[in-house]
């Protein structure tokens, strides 16, 4: 995820150029040959930098995703829990559900840990990790919403500011998003590591039997 938050900041930039091709065009000024050769040698650069790095990272963060949920139904397994651990992938994919399906997946991860780790007295509420959690996908949400309105502007009116300008924020958007998931993902990793101290200490045995059907992607 840090791949995709620095490819995103990386594309934001090279945005940018376009406010100086409309500045240029604006006002009637050429470029040379060299300076053509160079932005568009940049702007694509920055197009593959930024499609490469959220591609890796949507795909590690989508198994880290997987393997969390389904972690936690394997070490309580009296929870119930409101969606198949396959769930963590397909929801991210079906048009309508991905507005909300993966945040409910999530927040069904989160809760049913502490749940559990406050029961056992091995931890304290943390609100702090539900504020994480409401800001990366308000973040996902807005920022996808400001680019696909940006595209349809752009597509209709290709020199405005208004269009460029919302669609350089979007991708700023995108890269806070990607910040927060890694927070996210590191609020997490913290429950975990005291979830293992509490279910080692109760019954090592059973957890070492459940160790081998654990999922361990890193991320």
């Amino acid at each position: 995820m840090y791949g995709a938050f620095v490819g995103s900041l990386i594309f934001a930039l090279t945005y940018s150029l376009n406010f100086y091709f409309l500045y240029v065009n604006a006002n009637h000024l050429s470029f040379s040959e060299e300076e053509l050769n160079v932005f568009v040698v940049i702007y694509y650069g920055g197009i593959s930098v930024y499609s490469l790095c959220y591609l890796i990272g949507a795909i590690f963060f989508i198994l880290w995703f997987l393997r969390a949920y389904r972690n936690i139904q394997i070490l309580l397994p009296k929870s119930k829990f409101h969606y198949k651990p396959w769930a963590a992938v397909v929801s991210w994919f079906i048009p309508i559900w991905n507005l909300i399906g993966p945040y409910h997946i999530a927040t069904d991860l989160f809760d049913r840990t502490e749940r559990y780790l406050v029961s056992e007295n091995a931890m304290d509420l943390r609100p702090r990790y539900d504020i994480v959690k409401g800001v990366w996908w308000g973040l996902w949400i807005v920022s996808g919403v400001v680019t696909r309105v940006s595209q349809y502007h752009l597509g209709n009116f290709p020199d405005s500011y208004v269009g460029h300008t919302s669609m350089f924020v979007g991708f700023l958007l995108s890269a806070l998003c990607a910040f927060f998931a890694v927070k996210m993902i590191k609020n997490y990793s913290e429950m975990e590591k005291i979830l293992t101290q509490v279910q080692t200490g109760e019954n090592y045995r059973e957890l070492e039997m459940k160790s081998d059907d654990l999922l361990d992607v890193g991320i």
